[in-house]
């Protein structure tokens, strides 16, 4: 379950590439995306909708926010 696939993504007209994987937690799971150097964890919310949590400890430039949302919109779109 936990092996890595890559999710094409595209953003600002450029497509990428993530890698990512699903990691189960507890009773729900997520998808672990590497987005510039940084690991994100993508999971439901209250409403059912993708939210990305990045730890602060990881060191390193955060990622856009409108980038985060555009994944977390293809995620939602392939699922």
């Amino acid at each position: 379950m936990d092996e890595p696939f890559f999710l094409p993504v595209t953003y600002k007209g450029v497509e990428q590439q993530f890698e990512a994987s699903l990691q189960r937690r507890g009773y729900v799971h997520v998808l672990e995306i590497k987005v510039q150097e940084m690991m994100v964890i993508f999971e439901r919310d209250e409403e059912g909708e993708w939210r990305a949590l990045v730890a602060q400890d990881q060191g390193g430039k955060m990622p856009e926010v409108e980038l985060l949302r555009v994944i977390g919109e293809t995620i939602e779109r392939l699922l």
